[in-house]
């Protein structure tokens, strides 16, 4: 079942680059919601980004920090970067640089190589902000 899942959210990233198959937001999000119902952080991301972005929904940062939150607990580092942007920018969530930081620190932490590297570089824009 749980390769399921990853079939299921790589088919969502082909629909969402248009690999292989007609370019479709809608039909991504629909293999996300698939592999998301199955436990994939991966698609709740990406669903949250879909909402951020208004990838095939309208633009809805609340709904996009529910899906960054769920992606988060279960140890997705670019979610735990995304809602540290979030705070940041104040979408979805009242406007809080020091959430944003303590989200920050924990993608910093997390196992994802790319969410610490963007970490890493929000947490210096921040503290040079503070200066």
């Amino acid at each position: 079942a749980s390769g399921d899942r990853y079939a299921m959210a790589a088919i969502g990233v082909q629909y969402s680059l248009g690999h292989g198959v007609p370019q479709s937001y809608t039909k991504a999000m629909v293999w996300y919601r698939r592999a998301a119902q199955a436990g994939d952080s991966l698609a709740m991301n990406n669903i949250a980004a879909f909402y951020a972005a208004g990838r095939g929904v309208p633009v809805d940062y609340a709904r996009s920090v529910q899906w960054f939150r769920r992606a988060a607990a279960l140890g997705n580092g670019m979610a735990m970067f995304n809602i540290g942007l979030s705070y940041a920018k104040g979408h979805g969530v009242k406007q809080n640089n020091s959430q944003a930081m303590d989200w920050y620190h924990r993608a910093a932490a997390s196992a994802d190589p790319v969410a610490r590297q963007a970490a890493d570089h929000a947490i210096k824009e921040l503290q040079a902000q503070r200066h």
